[in-house]
């Protein structure tokens, strides 16, 4: 830093040897640096040659507008001036009044400012900073990620309610005879209001179509909303199967508060259509995603209601609820009141209802993974060998109305205890009876 120095006496005489004196420093306003804000810029925003070469231009400082947001006229003392910070009116000659800004203005100021030198706050690599409801799948790819409503070309029409979804994106390659091998890309959208309409679009764009592209593919979507039944407005009427390609869907109905236990694209659907309880099970092809979406939503399509289901088969439909303890509820009916009895039921009429619901496909759903066994808790692994009793005991009260086995008839006595029948042959831990 540059500095002068001057000597000031305190007597008006030239001082003598032993009289003191004060010193005074004069700073000077600038600094060392001697240049303009471009090559103060290029201090922090490049590296050299030989850094280059090595890599270290990686992650470097991007130029800021360190102005932005702020406008001429606008400070700390809160001034109002005429043609800065307020039009002037011809027709009103007390507008080119200076005067004391509101604190209200002033406040709004600051909030816009600082709004606008928030989105300045961008990462390494140049993208904007997003939360994580704003991310997609991945973070280096848009899939999954939400482009908004589509537009309405009727004016009485809106689609307030509705978000669309990328579920895929492709490049692909085309051969031409005049222009050779050209790029193209394939959008898949789903829009959706969250209450049982959803839509699915599938277009091919030109090459760097940038958001345009998005853009006709959510609307092609919104053109293109079915409505989907839902039971209870939160899950699917019943379990189902369905297939499209080499892709085959395995549908189950699932209770309250259970969510969404399914593949990622088959969850982005249930969201925008008001689908919260339902799990699915993929076998076959699990990496063509239209395949799987077109097959998801045919058996949407396809479902039948529990009226429908009572109507087809002219009996009662009976559903039986775990959460409920299995209590029998009738939930439909035939609407003309004429039920079959069982000697008008065909010997081989179908009755299962999973294989109804299944079109005879019997699905191979595995329950979650484990682990091995040596890895199980001690009783778990204690009591592996009869894990499956209590589902036969419930499966023979529903259908036999009492416990028994295959050589009953047989053998009357090839009976299950119940406690109270008089039988003392048993006696506790203590061997009292």
């Amino acid at each position: 830093m540059w500095c002068s120095f001057s000597i000031i006496s305190l007597a008006s005489k030239p001082p003598v040897m032993n009289q003191a004196v004060n010193l005074i420093i004069n700073r000077e306003s600038h600094s060392f640096f001697r240049g303009n804000s471009k090559d103060l810029w290029k201090t922090v925003t490049t590296v050299s040659n030989q850094g280059r070469m090595r890599g270290r231009a990686k992650g470097l400082m991007r130029i800021k507008d360190l102005n932005r947001g702020q406008k001429m006229g606008f400070g700390k003392n809160r001034m109002v001036f005429p043609g800065l910070t307020t039009a002037i009116k011809s027709k009103d000659p007390g507008s080119a009044k200076v005067e004391e800004m509101s604190k209200e203005s002033y406040e709004q100021y600051l909030d816009q400012r600082t709004e606008a030198q928030s989105s300045m706050a961008f990462t390494k690599k140049g993208r904007k900073r997003q939360s994580v409801l704003e991310r997609g799948w991945t973070s280096a790819s848009p899939q999954g990620k939400k482009f908004g409503q589509p537009e309405s070309n009727n004016p009485d029409g809106n689609f307030d309610d509705f978000d669309s979804i990328l579920v895929e994106i492709k490049n692909l390659v085309k051969m031409t005879g005049v222009l050779g091998r050209t790029q193209q890309k394939r959008l898949v959208m789903i829009s959706g209001n969250r209450n049982g309409l959803i839509g699915m679009a599938t277009i091919q764009a030109g090459f760097g179509g940038g958001m345009a592209s998005y853009r006709q593919a959510v609307n092609r979507a919104g053109k293109r909303v079915v409505f989907i039944d839902r039971y209870e407005d939160r899950t699917v009427y019943h379990d189902f199967f369905s297939q499209y390609g080499s892709s085959r869907l395995f549908v189950q109905q699932k209770p309250f508060g259970y969510g969404v236990s399914a593949h990622r694209l088959i969850t982005a659907a249930c969201e925008l259509a008001g689908i919260k309880d339902i799990r699915v099970t993929i076998e076959g092809r699990t990496h063509n995603k239209i395949n799987i979406l077109k097959a998801f939503l045919i058996g949407l399509l396809r479902q039948r209601t529990h009226q429908e289901l009572a109507n087809e088969k002219r009996l009662h439909l009976v559903e039986m609820r775990a959460e409920m303890g299995n209590f029998p509820l009738v939930v439909a009916s035939p609407e003309d009141g004429v039920v079959r009895n069982e000697e008008e039921i065909g010997k081989d009429e179908i009755l299962d209802f999973e294989a109804v619901s299944f079109d005879g496909n019997y699905a191979r759903i595995r329950p979650p993974h484990q682990g091995f066994r040596t890895k199980w808790p001690a009783k778990v692994r204690n009591e592996a060998h009869i894990a499956s009793h209590a589902a036969d005991r419930q499966r023979l009260l529903l259908e036999e109305g009492e416990i028994k086995s295959f050589l009953s008839d047989i053998y009357p006595e090839c009976k299950a205890f119940q406690p109270g029948d008089g039988n003392k042959h048993f006696k506790n831990k203590k061997g009292s009876e």
